[in-house]
């Protein structure tokens, strides 16, 4: 496998709409869609508070022919500033449409995000041809956004680890037992 860089990092040559930035060896990709815990597409900024999470798609839509494969990482900078990317890896050649994330604050403030932020980056790898019979596309666009708002709405809370209902619950539990077991000895 080659690492594509330099000046054979032509956006056109991996997307088909959207207006990644290039670097020297990767693209910045950027946010098109926010989607909040209950599904609702979100179009201003969105308010990310501590340990809140929210669904993100990118603006680019991929169309990688059958000798590349992309390695999507974080952004650095979004990491400094607590905000990590939950899935990240490996977009397969013949892929045809956007990826989307799980964005996670683990800060203690406040981060607004937008569209057209930049929130991934991704390097591309030049091999051999993949079988036909081996690559996969999204169906459309449309089809995937559907798929990224139903897995907001109904696979991830609106917070991670929410240590207060945690505690509570814990606490519940164990005065729950404390209520039922019998107390021999006490007169």
């Amino acid at each position: 496998m080659t690492l594509i860089a330099g000046d054979r990092l032509v956006h056109s040559h991996f997307f088909s709409s959207g207006t990644p930035t290039a670097r020297g060896t990767s693209f910045d990709l950027t946010i098109g869609s926010i989607f909040d815990h209950t599904g609702k597409k979100i179009d201003e900024p969105f308010n990310l508070e501590p340990g809140q999470m929210v669904q993100v798609v990118s603006a680019e839509v991929f169309k990688l022919p059958d000798t590349i494969t992309g390695h999507v990482t974080y952004k650095t900078e979004l990491t400094k500033n607590g905000i990590w990317a939950l899935t990240v890896g490996i977009i397969d050649p013949g892929w045809n449409g956007p990826i989307a994330t799980t964005l996670l604050n683990f800060s203690r403030v406040d981060h607004a995000v937008a569209q057209g932020d930049k929130f991934l980056r991704v390097t591309f790898f030049e091999h051999a041809a993949v079988p036909h019979e081996c690559l996969e596309s999204c169906e459309s666009v449309n089809d995937y956004l559907l798929s990224v708002r139903k897995t907001a709405m109904t696979r991830f809370p609106q917070t991670f680890l929410n240590k207060e209902e945690i505690a509570n619950n814990a606490g519940d539990a164990v005065l729950k037992r404390i209520r039922l077991r019998p107390w021999h000895g006490l007169r």
